[in-house]
């Protein structure tokens, strides 16, 4: 390939051409039968920009650039994922379980009452006289309307969160290989919110109103410490003759709580990816490989040190001293290169 003053220059892009090419390598625009020669600018640094690498020194402009990875992204899009997992997952798993133990005369049986979200739950029982090992009936058949009230609307708020959870984490890996704008990450970030929001509310409520619940079910409350006054606790009714008692959350509880972790960390990463839009590669400095063009040809170095005719592009603020445009693809703040008379956003290696 032929090297100085034989090489084409583009005037759009400026990038320099073999003289046998018709048409630029790097963006396609037709080349003049002949120009003069360009050389690689000098590193010069920009008002909250490193100095740029002497070759090149203005990126090419191509017609179809390739978006690295967004780690930060891709990880809080399984986050969520993990999440919505979760919340599915509670919903067969108990919320609440109450568990008594009597023993009287030789006597020795165990009962469980395991509460899940939805219409029932399950009674468990273990001794000589028991009449049944395990039963899975309705609430309202045991009288339970009030709390099987709660745990109807706890299954519908577990899976709505499961389902807008799956669209957040969707959205995120979308984008995770393209660029993430402003309505994208206001997208993604609405539903992610939408879910933490939802996940909350069904163990705080289930926490504060099944007492509540359970007493109106039972028609009375004990003084003593019971499931009807006291969402978890491990005291006996005084003449029950029961030797041991316990109730509380139970594990569908705590994967719901541990759920709403992870998304949150999810969300906390969405926000950081939101700053630095291309991930780690962009936010370390290390330029961008020079994309193919449509006839698979890498675009050619920009010629060695030879008398300049065109002056090297020189970057400004603005050619008028107002405020520079913001980029539309990230967000951030453009410089103006005087030699093409183009606004270029050195975060998405572009011109606007």
């Amino acid at each position: 390939m032929a090297t100085g003053s034989s090489q084409k220059f583009c005037p759009r892009c400026g990038t320099n051409n073999d003289p046998s090419y018709s048409y630029c390598a790097a963006c396609h625009q037709p080349l003049p039968a002949s120009s003069p020669p360009q050389v690689a600018p000098a590193p010069q640094t920009y008002p909250g920009y490193a100095a740029q690498p002497a070759t090149p020194t203005m990126p090419a402009q191509p017609s179809h650039s390739r978006r690295p990875m967004n780690v930060k992204r891709m990880i809080a899009s399984c986050l969520v994922i993990v999440g919505a997992i979760l919340f599915f997952v509670s919903i067969a798993v108990p919320w609440w379980s109450g568990t008594s133990t009597y023993s009287a005369e030789g006597i020795a049986e165990t009962g469980t009452e395991n509460f899940y979200p939805g219409t029932n739950f399950n009674m468990q029982c273990a001794g000589t006289v028991c009449l049944y090992s395990s039963e899975t009936v309705s609430y309202t058949s045991q009288h339970l309307t009030n709390i099987g009230n709660i745990y109807s609307g706890v299954e519908v708020l577990l899976i709505v969160a499961g389902v807008v959870a799956l669209l957040g984490a969707i959205c995120g890996l979308i984008w995770t290989f393209a660029t993430f704008g402003r309505w994208q990450f206001i997208v993604t970030f609405f539903l992610v919110i939408t879910v933490i929001v939802i996940a909350v509310v069904a163990p705080v409520w289930v926490a504060l109103a099944q007492p509540g619940a359970y007493t109106n079910d039972e028609g009375s409350c004990p003084s003593y410490a019971s499931p009807c006054n006291a969402f978890s606790g491990n005291t006996c009714p005084p003449v029950s003759g029961a030797s041991s008692c316990t109730w509380g959350a139970g594990a569908g509880y705590f994967l719901d709580i541990i759920g709403v972790v992870l998304i949150a960390v999810g969300l906390f990463l969405f926000i950081i990816a939101r700053r630095d839009p291309y991930g780690a590669q962009a936010s370390s400095g290390t330029p961008m490989a020079p994309a193919q063009s449509s006839w698979g040809q890498t675009p050619p170095a920009t010629a060695s040190a030879t008398p300049a005719t065109y002056a090297a592009p020189q970057a400004a603020p603005t050619p008028s001293g107002g405020a520079a445009p913001v980029c539309k693809t990230c967000g951030q703040s453009t410089q103006f290169v005087t030699q093409y008379g183009r606004y270029y956003c050195f975060h998405c290696s572009q011109y606007v």
